[in-house]
């Protein structure tokens, strides 16, 4: 993303698990069996989220919502006036899609506001989403194994050799992270309205519930989301270095839409 970097919102947010997780690592790099589909984890064998399976869960949310956006600057005072980017005009479909990538050049005012806000390719996202980790006694936890088959919809009977192994993280634990989002000086309709969508980010993780991970379908994955902190720094605190001095955002103020 160009333009000046006037200041940083870090937002300390935790996922806890409702039902057991299951985020997975790639049969490459954990080398097992074909049929098995065990929880990603680090070098050190400790389960984590990668943060960017919650930036793509939350794009997704936001690219099936444009509708509703669009709803929002017709029936809320808060979005009076504004005037959502949210598809480009891609003169090879009937219709209005987002198709970014395709555009020979990469400017704020060409670009949909959700590649404004997530990013795409050759422009970078002011949203990087840490990876969520567990909390360093919580380290141990022993994971869950399922077995599961698989079920031939033709015929509804058990696929031959269909038997597989699930792990999971268990229910109640709790994976804590950051959203780090960069304010810049970019042309000021185009910053309102990135703004706005940010804050609607914010209210889809604080205080919801969201499915993350696979295997949805049977019983796994739904998350509760907690903001803990938010805190705003600017051009000057980070130049300084004085982010320990400042106090943190009262969450319920910067949430509303009054």
């Amino acid at each position: 993303m160009t333009g000046e970097i006037l200041g940083k919102y870090i937002i300390d947010y935790s996922i806890k698990t409702l039902e057991p997780l299951a985020i997975g690592g790639t049969q490459q790099n954990i080398r097992i069996s074909e049929s098995d589909r065990p929880v990603l984890k680090d070098s050190n064998e400790i389960p984590y989220i990668p943060g960017s399976s919650i930036k793509g869960l939350f794009r997704t949310f936001f690219d099936r919502m444009t509708e509703g956006f669009k709803q929002l600057t017709q029936n809320h005072p808060a979005f009076s006036g504004v005037k959502f980017n949210l598809t480009h005009n891609n003169p090879n479909k009937s219709e209005e899609v987002c198709d970014c990538t395709q555009l020979t050049t990469l400017k704020e005012d060409e670009i949909c506001d959700l590649c404004l806000l997530f990013g795409a390719k050759g422009y970078g996202s002011p949203l990087i989403f840490t990876d969520l980790l567990l909390d360093e006694e919580k380290e141990d936890i022993e994971l869950e194994h399922n077995t599961h088959i698989r079920i031939d919809r033709g015929t509804d009977t058990t696929v031959k050799g269909a038997l597989f192994y699930v792990e999971s993280v268990p229910k109640d634990i709790e994976f804590k992270g950051k959203i780090i989002f960069e304010v810049r000086d970019i042309n000021e309709q185009i910053k309102n309205r990135i703004d706005l969508l940010f804050k609607i980010l914010l209210h889809q993780i604080e205080n919801r519930e969201m499915h993350v991970g696979g295997m949805k379908s049977r019983g796994y994955g739904l998350c509760s989301f907690k903001i803990n902190e938010i805190h705003y720094y600017s051009l000057q605190d980070l130049i300084l270095g004085n982010l320990e001095e400042k106090k943190p955002l009262i969450i319920d103020q910067f949430l509303s839409w009054s």
